[in-house]
């Protein structure tokens, strides 16, 4: 990896250095990343808009924000490049599927249902094994409940 020191305790620092700045954006911290990609090495920032959706302006703004605020902490990260980005596209893990509630999502499945393995929708019920999905079919909107052993992927669903 291209920094020094444990993977968490830097990701807890950097949180806490951030958080507050961009929640003051009206916006929230999905996650914090490492990445390495093809020689280059990314500290990976993922925002989301509890209502919305993230502007190419959110990203620019928390950018200038944060940026400084990261140079001068001293942090033991070597040169990397600094990506803030839209949590939109980026899967979010089961078990935080209730902060999706009344939100917009793309769930892809492991055994089809009903012929499909993924399916779009406005998250309306979470339930200790299933979540249920409000799905348009020929412009009505009806509700398709899916276990969630049978989800391998949910992602918010910035198309909508």
């Amino acid at each position: 990896m291209f920094f020094e020191g444990r993977t968490m305790q830097l990701i807890t620092t950097i949180e806490t250095l951030i958080t507050a700045i961009i929640e003051q954006q009206g916006l929230s911290l999905y996650e914090v990343l490492f990445a390495s990609e093809r020689g280059d090495k990314f500290l990976r920032i993922f925002i989301e808009k509890p209502q919305g959706r993230v502007s190419i302006d959110d990203i620019v703004k928390v950018t200038h924000l944060i940026s400084p605020i990261l140079d001068q902490a001293n942090l033991p990260l070597a040169h990397y490049i600094l990506d803030v980005t839209s949590a939109g596209d980026h899967p979010f893990p089961l078990k935080q599927v209730h902060h999706y509630l009344n939100r917009f999502v793309q769930v892809t499945l492991a055994h089809p249902l009903e012929g499909e393995n993924v399916y779009k929708g406005e998250l309306i019920a979470v339930e200790d094994q299933t979540i249920t999905l409000n799905i348009k079919i020929k412009n009505k909107m009806i509700p398709k409940t899916i276990l969630l052993d049978n989800i391998i992927k949910a992602k918010v669903d910035i198309h909508q």
